[in-house]
C-alpha cells in the first residue's frame, strides 16, 4: 500500500496534461500550466488555447520557437486574439468544428450557423471565415461553484440503471415507469455517436432520449472511439481531452434540457477503466467536461465518477478514499455539482457500519465492503468544505453470483435493496440526492 502512495504522489508531479494551479472555489490563483507533450509545436499548444506564438514566448521568457517534451509552459490569462478574432472573423483551421469554435468563443452553435447561414453543423472548411457573434461566455470563476439546481431536491429521490442501448430502451423505460422510478441512469458510449471527428451519427440516441422522455437522465459518457484513443483498455481516456470536450458540447447541446445530468466516467481509480489510474489526469478530464457541458446547458448538472470500493494498491488500483481525496487536493472540487458513489454492499447487510465489517473477515474485512462506505467518502467531502454539495448514489447493490465470495440469496437480494432504500431516506436525505439501483432486466444479477 506504501508503494503504491508514493507512486500516486510522484505520478502527480509528472503528470502529462494541462491544469489550472487553483484556489478556493470563484477564485483563480494562478496561471494554467501545460506540459509539453510529443508532437506539440508552439504554434498548436497557441491554437489550442487560444492565445498566439508571440504571447506564449513573452510569458515564458523564450527567445526561440523551439520547445521540448516536458517542458512546462505557462499559458497566459489574457489573450488578445480572441478579442480581434471576434471582431474581425475567425478563420477555420485545421481540426476545428463548429463545436470546438464555439466552445472558444462561449457561444453557442446554433448562434454560429444563424450569424453565418449555416445549414450542416459538421460542414465547414480550413480558411473559412465565420463571424463571432455576442458572446455569452460562462467564465470558468463563476462554474466553480456548485450552480443551485444541484440542491433543488431536498428528498432523496429514487432511480435505476438501463443495461441497453438502442431498441431495447423503450422495453427498460416502461419496467422502470411501472416501478415508480423518478431517474434512470442511461450509458451514452461516445464511440456510439462519434463514428470520426466531427463526424456524428445521433440515430440511436436519439430515439434512447425519445424513449425516456419524463425521466431524469443521467448520462453515463464514457467509451472512447478508436480513433481518439491510440492505447490503454478500452474504456481508457482519449489521448486529447479537447476531442472529449468538443463531443460532450455537442452532445448537451443537441439534448439541452433533455438530459437532467452527465456522469463523466466510470470507476478511474481502476486500472481496468483507466490504464494508470491518476487523480489529477482525472481531474484535467472532469474539467473539460464540466466547462465543455456548461457552455452548452448551464442547467445540467456533472456528477463525477462514482469510484470502485477497493483495499487493492497501485498498480491495480487506488483505494476510493485515496483518489477521492487526491481529486479535493488538486482542485477538482470546482468540476463537479455532485459527487458520484457507487455503495455496493458486497456480503454485508445495509445498516452494518464500515467499522463493524472491517471486524469481521465473513464481511471482507475492510471497510470498503459496505454500502455504508458511502459515509466515509461524504466525511471526506466535509473535511474539505464541500458539505454543501450533494452526493449522487449512482450503483449500489449485492449480487447473486454464486462465483463471488460475496454472493448473498436473491431473498437477501430483495431485502436489502428495501433496507437500503430505506436507511438512505433515514439518514442521508439531507445529503444525498438520488441512489441509482441496479438495472432491472437483468434481474439485479449484479457485478459488484
Amino acid at each position: 500500500m506504501r508503494g503504491g502512495i508514493v507512486t500516486l504522489i510522484l505520478a502527480l508531479g509528472l503528470t502529462t496534461v494541462a491544469l489550472p494551479v487553483m484556489g478556493a472555489p470563484g477564485e483563480i490563483t494562478g496561471p494554467t500550466i501545460y506540459i509539453v507533450q510529443w508532437g506539440d509545436t508552439l504554434f498548436s499548444i497557441a491554437n489550442r488555447f487560444g492565445t498566439t506564438v508571440g504571447a506564449l514566448m513573452a510569458a515564458n521568457g523564450l527567445t526561440s520557437p523551439l520547445i521540448y517534451v516536458g517542458q512546462r509552459l505557462t499559458i497566459p490569462f489574457s489573450t488578445p486574439i480572441v478579442t480581434q478574432e471576434r471582431s474581425t472573423g475567425y478563420l477555420v483551421r485545421y481540426g476545428d468544428t463548429l463545436y470546438s469554435i464555439a466552445r472558444r468563443f462561449g457561444v453557442s452553435v446554433e448562434s454560429l450557423m444563424r450569424a453565418n447561414s449555416l445549414y450542416n453543423p459538421h460542414f465547414i472548411y480550413i480558411g473559412q471565415k465565420l463571424t463571432i457573434p455576442d458572446s455569452n461566455t460562462i467564465s470558468e470563476g463563476v462554474l466553480s461553484s456548485a450552480p443551485s439546481v444541484a440542491s433543488e431536491a431536498s428528498t432523496l429521490e429514487y432511480g435505476v440503471g438501463l443495461s441497453v442501448w438502442g431498441e431495447k430502451s423503450h422495453e427498460q423505460a416502461r419496467l422502470a415507469r411501472e416501478t415508480g422510478f423518478s431517474w434512470v441512469r442511461q450509458g451514452f458510449p461516445w464511440r456510439e455517436m462519434e463514428v470520426g471527428k466531427g463526424i456524428f451519427d445521433w440515430e440511436v440516441a436519439d430515439r434512447v432520449v425519445e424513449a425516456l422522455e419524463g425521466f431524469s437522465i443521467i448520462a453515463v459518457v464514457d467509451s472512447p472511439p478508436s480513433w481518439a484513443q491510440t492505447e490503454g483498455p478500452a474504456n481508457s481516456p482519449p489521448d486529447n481531452y479537447r476531442d472529449l470536450g468538443d463531443f460532450l458540447y455537442g452532445l448537451a447541446s443537441r439534448y439541452r434540457g433533455r438530459i437532467k445530468a452527465y456522469q463523466i466516467w466510470r470507476e478511474p481509480n481502476l486500472a481496468s477503466q483507466w490504464g494508470h489510474p491518476n487523480a489529477a489526469e482525472y481531474v484535467a478530464l472532469l474539467r473539460v467536461a464540466y466547462l465543455n457541458i456548461k457552455a452548452a446547458d448551464p442547467e445540467a448538472l456533472v456528477i463525477s465518477a462514482g469510484l470502485a470500493p477497493t483495499e487493492s494498491g497501485w498498480p491495480v488500483a487506488i483505494p476510493d478514499d485515496l483518489f477521492l481525496r487526491q481529486i479535493y487536493q488538486v482542485g477538482g472540487r470546482r468540476y463537479f455539482d455532485l459527487l458520484g458513489v457507487n455503495a455496493p454492499g458486497f456480503k454485508a447487510p445495509p445498516e452494518v457500519s464500515p467499522e463493524e465489517v472491517a471486524k469481521n473477515p465473513l464481511w471482507g474485512g475492510h471497510r470498503a465492503f459496505c454500502f455504508r462506505r458511502v459515509e466515509d467518502l461524504r466525511r471526506i467531502m466535509v473535511e474539505n468544505g464541500d458539505e454543501a454539495k450533494k452526493v449522487a448514489v449512482t450503483e449500489f447493490g449485492w449480487s447473486t453470483d454464486e462465483h463471488k465470495w460475496h454472493a448473498v440469496t436473491e431473498e437477501e437480494q430483495a431485502d436489502y435493496l428495501v433496507r437500503a432504500y430505506r436507511w438512505a431516506r433515514e439518514k442521508w436525505s439531507g445529503w444525498a440526492r438520488m441512489m441509482v439501483a441496479p438495472p432491472l432486466a437483468e434481474a439485479m444479477k449484479g457485478t459488484f
